[in-house]
């Protein structure tokens, strides 16, 4: 495999966004054809003049989309008709998660891509098998072939997608142990890193267990090595949100207005939870205040958030201005003025974040620093494997900020964190396209500067798209697409353009 500072011959792109729920898109404030467009015409900006192809799973209306796109954006008509030319519609089924169902590899003998299917989605929810068949005669086209589908032994687990296996330079795969044994792991690794080192990196405590949840490359002018590594890291985002108490906890670039920001709130299990801890917190200081009613923190909760309230309308909670001198019961929330949780600030996040759980389990800040351990275990495991595999560079490590919810599992010394969702869109499930970065917007200003700060230092251009659909069914950009890289073996067969 080629790590992804490679250039880009191809990329994978579907049109399944939400379904294809409209009314969903509505209440979300998010447009499935502008999504469309977005993907493919950030990523053919950030080509230069490489442009990659697109290999579009989708229908054909939604490649008209891309095409009108092409015709309003394209900087001159030479640039308009070398991006319409790269356009290449396949036919196979509409998909969100592209990068999983396939693996792209590459020919040691011409440095052209070769992609592979996942067996996790053979005859299963989705077969792989099938968009191979129909993606290979246009991929025959640009000199892509199609190889063996990788297998695996035993149970289907979450580790055996795509987004589980990355390239490290130096001749190293990386794999995450998301849901697998140490017997599958190593017959897993064996079977997708072929004559590579396998790496092994700690992903069980994340839902979708993916190293391209928590890692990725980028090219680097500031380390002889020519590239860094990027890495998801909880302490920075802790530190930028205390920095940056009073800015809204939700800010897209693209704008979104409060009612489709409760939209998105009332569709994410993290948010909604944040949301009713953040006004826990506010029940308490009510409650400690002079004149407030006395009870319990559960009591107070529960007035505040009854079920059907949640589920009807996460703004009929009363603002903490109020004075309340009757009981709980006899309250009527929708009467009264309301804190929106749509309105949070980073400082509120905070707040949030220190609650602990209704049952007294730890609060999301321990939860976030328990995996910052192991995080801090990760990039230690990549800076010794690294040194040895690149004539002993020290790799420079990117930490980019990434806060999660979840819960821990076990008690004392065994506990350990599980289940974690990102609150904020994961910033290393990007695209490194022949070297500017496309984030997925994080929805949170000081995470958003500090990314482009960050990734600039190192002389990498970036770029942001809403991805907000794909953060809600737990992935995002690097989930929802597929880059196929090339290079220029080192024999006298060099493929034609692009550089390296």
């Amino acid at each position: 495999m080629l790590p992804e500072t490679y250039p880009a011959a191809a990329v994978v792109l579907s049109d399944d966004i939400l379904g294809g729920d409209a009314q969903l898109g509505q209440r979300l404030g998010i447009n499935p054809q502008q999504v469309i467009g977005d993907k493919a015409l950030t990523i053919l900006r950030a080509s230069g003049r490489h442009t990659p192809v697109l290999f579009l799973n989708m229908d054909a209306s939604s490649v008209r989309v891309i095409e009108e796109r092409i015709r309003r954006e394209a900087p001159d008509r030479a640039t308009q008709a070398r991006w319409l030319a790269a356009l290449r519609r396949t036919g196979a089924q509409s998909y969100n998660w592209q990068q999983d169902i396939l693996q792209p590899f590459f020919d040691p003998q011409t440095g052209r891509p070769v992609i592979r299917g996942a067996d996790r989605y053979v005859n299963h929810s989705f077969n792989a098998d099938a968009t191979l068949a129909a993606i290979r005669e246009a991929a025959a086209q640009c000199g892509v072939t199609t190889g063996p589908t990788m297998r695996r032994e035993g149970q289907l687990e979450n580790g055996h997608g795509g987004g589980n296996i990355e390239a490290l330079p130096g001749g190293n795969c990386v794999l995450g142990t998301n849901h697998l044994t140490t017997g599958q792991w190593s017959q897993y690794s064996t079977e997708v890193c072929g004559g590579q080192r396998p790496l092994q990196l700690d992903t069980s405590f994340l839902t979708v267990g993916h190293t391209d949840e928590i890692v990725s490359i980028v090219p680097s002018n500031q380390s002889r090595c020519g590239f860094a590594v990027m890495v998801a890291s909880p302490r920075l985002g802790l530190q930028l949100l205390e920095r940056n108490r009073q800015q809204p906890m939700f800010n897209w670039q693209q704008d979104v207005s409060p009612e489709h920001r409760q939209g998105r709130i009332q569709m994410y299990d993290a948010w909604r939870d944040l949301c009713r801890r953040w006004q826990e917190t506010r029940t308490e200081r009510r409650e400690r205040s002079p004149g407030g009613t006395r009870g319990t923190r559960t009591q107070g909760f529960r007035w505040l958030w009854p079920l059907r309230e949640a589920q009807a309308d996460l703004a009929s909670i009363p603002s903490d201005e109020d004075s309340p001198t009757s009981s709980p019961n006899e309250r009527t929330p929708q009467a009264r003025p309301v804190l929106n949780c749509e309105d949070m600030t980073n400082a509120d996040l905070l707040a949030a974040m220190d609650m602990p759980s209704r049952d007294g389990d730890s609060s999301l800040r321990d939860y976030n620093m328990a995996i910052q351990g192991i995080m801090d275990r990760n990039v230690e495991a990549i800076r010794a494997r690294l040194r040895e595999t690149n004539n002993g560079c020290d790799v420079p490590i990117i930490e980019v900020p990434n806060l999660f919810h979840g819960r821990m599992q076990g008690s004392g010394a065994q506990a350990r964190p599980a289940n974690a969702l990102g609150i904020f869109s994961n910033p290393t499930n990007g695209l490194n396209i022949n070297g500017r970065f496309i984030f997925p917007d994080p929805g949170n200003e000081s995470f958003r500067r500090e990314l482009d700060t960050r990734l600039r230092g190192h002389g990498v251009a970036t770029e942001h798209i809403d991805m907000t659909y794909a953060h809600l069914v737990q992935g995002n950009l690097h989930c929802s697409s597929n880059v196929l890289r090339y290079c220029r073996p080192r024999t006298p067969a060099r493929p034609q353009g692009g550089r390296r």
